[in-house]
């Protein structure tokens, strides 16, 4: 401190007068143009002001705030800016499909898709984007080859019985079986739309494979070659199909008299035989049960008919027999006394079935196909009941509680409600069961 001031300043607003010492008062404060900041016009302190916003803009210092913008829209933009400060935002596009009206951007969705003329190309009508699309391929006849209906794009075929089902040229169809073409279900539904009659004789003899002759010889009219396949091939299955297909009496009694050590091909062709006189050797002597059933079920003669059924009934191993001899002989109340007796002593699920399905009585099948179902110790038994049951409480509580994956298997599937499923997928204890119900759903929901 000066010694002028040693007894006190002199002070003249904000400054001494003697020593020219400083204080924060007293100023004399004097705005400055163009800005919101006022000087000490004695000491040159400054401070800061209020502004004056004129919206986004000080109208003293011309600063700019992001609040309070003079929004205008640009021309063709999705654009705004503020006439006051020049800032600018991006507003919301108005889209018109996959095209904004005002700014004419596009986007990837929404297109107006038009097929173009001779080409598997698709172009947008609005914003002028191309696709390609699925070729449409149709066999080219006598080829494997393919060409879209479309454009004219040729390609090999892949073969496979998606594909099969919509060729017709019996040429390709022919090459497909003979070369074994496409895998098992390309061939079968190829065989099957087969017409031309020598190239199913040809597979039918020919083929490698015992289910592909097979399925040709059901197909199959020339007798000749039926015949030939009948006494030669290697497969049981397919020397029966082609027995079946024969009409001509004269190869059906040569099969019937010659297939001694074949039980089934014996069967297939007395069956088909008309021959009285054979058909009574065979009746009375043949030691297959089936074989005389059937040829005395194709007699006329009554009381030979009706002693082969009798001794049948009697003395057959084959319960199937015996039912079926007794519904050749009994009138309706001693059949189905008989039937019932089969259905509660004999010990095969399968013939106690088939026996309550012969006496037409909803409720007495019922009540047994509960009972195997509950009860019986053989889970394949259990399984074909179940296969036959309709009782939707009874079928989800086996779904839940059976032992046997299999036989709960079979009644989840039997199950109409699918919340009782879902239940079972979501919350059962067993992981197998949970696992099997979610893929049963997975199958209803295709």
């Amino acid at each position: 401190m000066s010694l002028k001031c040693l007894f006190g300043h002199k002070w003249n607003g904000c400054k001494c007068e003697r020593c020219g010492a400083i204080r924060d008062e007293g100023h004399k404060w004097v705005l400055l143009d163009d800005k919101c900041i006022e000087r000490c016009s004695a000491c040159g302190k400054e401070r800061r002001v209020e502004h004056k916003w004129n919206g986004c803009k000080c109208e003293k210092c011309g600063v700019t705030r992001d609040e309070g913008h003079k929004w205008v829209l640009l021309d063709d933009k999705c654009i705004e800016r503020c006439s006051a400060c020049g800032k600018e935002r991006h507003i919301r596009h108005d889209w018109n499909g996959c095209k904004c009206k005002r700014c004419k951007v596009t986007r990837d969705e929404w297109h107006e898709w038009k097929l173009v003329d001779g080409k598997c190309i698709e172009k947008c009508s609005a914003c002028g984007k191309e696709h390609k699309v699925e070729h449409k391929f149709t066999p080219v006849e006598g080829k494997f080859e393919e060409r879209c209906s479309v454009c004219g794009t040729e390609q090999q075929m892949e073969i496979s019985a998606k594909k099969v089902k919509n060729i017709t040229d019996q040429g390709i169809l022919s090459e497909i079986v003979k070369n074994d073409v496409g895998g098992y279900d390309a061939v079968m539904v190829a065989i099957q739309k087969l017409t031309n009659q020598e190239v199913l004789a040809e597979v039918a003899v020919k083929a490698r494979y015992d289910f592909y002759r097979e399925a040709a010889v059901k197909k199959l009219t020339d007798q000749s070659v039926l015949f030939d396949i009948a006494k030669n091939d290697e497969s049981c299955d397919v020397r029966s199909a082609a027995v079946e297909k024969l009409s001509d009496q004269k190869f059906i009694t040569y099969i019937a008299k010659n297939s001694e050590n074949e039980d089934y091909l014996r069967r297939v062709a007395v069956e088909k035989l008309t021959d009285q006189s054979l058909l009574a050797s065979f009746a009375k002597n043949d030691s297959d049960e089936w074989v005389r059933f059937y040829a005395a079920k194709n007699m006329i003669e009554r009381t030979l008919r009706r002693s082969v059924f009798n001794e049948l009934l009697k003395n057959a191993d084959n319960e199937y027999i015996r039912i079926a001899a007794a519904e050749e002989l009994m009138d309706k109340n001693e059949l189905k006394a008989f039937l019932f007796n089969i259905m509660n002593n004999c010990k095969d699920a399968f013939v106690r079935i088939k026996a309550a399905e012969k006496m037409q009585d909803s409720a007495v099948l019922e009540k047994l196909l509960l009972d195997i179902a509950k009860n019986d110790s053989y889970y394949v038994y259990r399984s074909l009941a179940v296969k036959k049951l309709t009782n939707q409480s009874v079928l989800e509580k086996i779904a839940r509680t059976d032992v046997s994956e299999d036989t709960a298997g079979t009644a989840m599937r039997k199950i109409t409600n699918t919340k009782i499923l879902e239940d079972i997928a979501n919350n059962h204890q067993d992981a197998n069961r949970r696992f099997i119900a979610k893929e049963i759903l997975k199958e209803l929901k295709k």
